[in-house]
């Protein structure tokens, strides 16, 4: 499994119901009308301000679990498949004591695909070159 991980400030619970939560409902909407009046500069200055970068990840995986801690607040899990949220309190604790981790459950086909494209590459043997190096 993919993580990705980072040792920022980390969202409270309410931050994850308003920022990651409601952006699929209330945000999509309003970044197409924004793209749609933009030029092709302004328009990828926008997909981060909608949380589009962070929702293609549902073009990939099956489901997407986000673990956060900020310091004003206890650790949540937030998880998606898209069509709808859960978030509950991390039974763990605080392990990440600050921060967030993003874990895409990468759907079965790309899975596959990525492997196979790994074991082609380490398979592959290495070209050398044979001239002098100067």
């Amino acid at each position: 499994m993919l993580h990705i991980t980072d040792t920022g400030i980390g969202m409270t619970k309410s931050d994850l119901v308003n920022n990651l939560g409601t952006i699929a409902k209330s945000g999509t909407s309003e970044f197409f009308e924004m793209l749609s009046n933009a030029d092709a500069s302004t328009a990828n200055d926008l997909i981060g301000q909608f949380g589009v970068g962070f929702y293609s990840s549902f073009l990939v995986s099956e489901r997407v679990v986000v673990t956060s801690k900020h310091n004003a607040d206890k650790q949540y899990i937030w998880e998606s498949d898209s069509a709808e949220f859960s978030i509950t309190e991390d039974p763990r604790g605080d392990t990440l004591l600050r921060g967030t981790t993003v874990r895409p459950t990468l759907q079965l086909c790309l899975l596959s695909a990525v492997l196979l494209l790994d074991m082609n590459i380490t398979a592959t043997p290495r070209l050398q070159h044979k001239g002098d190096m100067k």
